[in-house]
């Protein structure tokens, strides 16, 4: 959480940031308690995570309402879109954002021997199983392929 304010907060600047797919609101809280009112959330699928207290809006025209915004965050998000999900996205953030501003974007690990440190990490500290199959460790430990996690259940539609 501090890195990542730490990246967003000196590219806000003097305007709005958008939160896409901010899940239960946990950075978009954090922005807002710093600058209210200069921040909000679209999040269309985890709806029962939701704080009521947070701007958070499950349409894209509702957004787009609201633009421009400065600064659009996507965070641990982009790999779970598929291709045509990442066009939309990068489609609809062109079109709400200033004309000067940014996206910030971060992905978590998921190739090369980090991956199955990450995995075994995952497992060792908080229980979790992997999101990977056995074979998609080997191949991205080794740099071959990505490895691809499968959905969370928290992430499906409900």
């Amino acid at each position: 959480m501090k890195r990542s304010l730490s990246l967003a907060l000196p590219r806000l600047g003097d305007g709005k940031l958008l939160d896409y797919a901010c899940g239960s609101g946990v950075f978009l809280s954090e922005i807002i308690a710093q600058h209210p009112g200069r921040a909000v959330g679209y999040e269309p699928f985890m709806i029962q995570r939701m704080r009521p207290d947070l701007p958070i809006l499950t349409s894209l025209a509702e957004i787009a309402r609201l633009a421009p915004f400065s600064l659009i965050t996507l965070f641990e998000t982009i790999e779970h879109l598929s291709n045509a999900e990442l066009d939309s996205f990068l489609m609809f953030a062109t079109s709400v954002m200033g004309s000067s501003g940014g996206t910030l974007i971060s992905a978590p690990i998921g190739i090369g021997p980090a991956l199955i440190f990450k995995d075994l990490n995952r497992f060792a500290l908080r229980g979790k199983r992997s999101e990977h199959r056995p074979i998609e460790l080997v191949e991205g430990g080794d740099f071959r392929h990505p490895g691809t996690a499968r959905p969370r259940p928290h992430d499906q539609p409900s």
